[in-house]
């Protein structure tokens, strides 16, 4: 739980990787937190640097991809 203390004070969005030219490194899931109706999951990449995917519930309360709740995407 230390791991996503400290995710949470660095962390940027997982879909950005590219962007910070860090798309080839491996990720690990080190945990998820809930926080304001949305669910975090955290990555620590090969470099250790933190990302994160954001996840929301549906009216069943089945959670998914922020974008996919959003904008319905599949």
């Amino acid at each position: 739980m230390e791991d996503c203390r400290e995710a949470w004070k660095h962390a940027k969005s997982m879909e950005n990787r590219e962007a910070w030219g860090a798309a080839h490194l491996g990720t690990e899931y080190i945990g998820s937190s809930a926080e304001r109706g949305r669910v975090y999951d955290f990555y620590r990449d090969s470099e250790g640097d933190y990302w994160y995917t954001v996840r929301l519930p549906l009216a069943d309360g089945t959670l998914v991809p922020e974008r996919k709740a959003v904008f319905n995407n599949k």
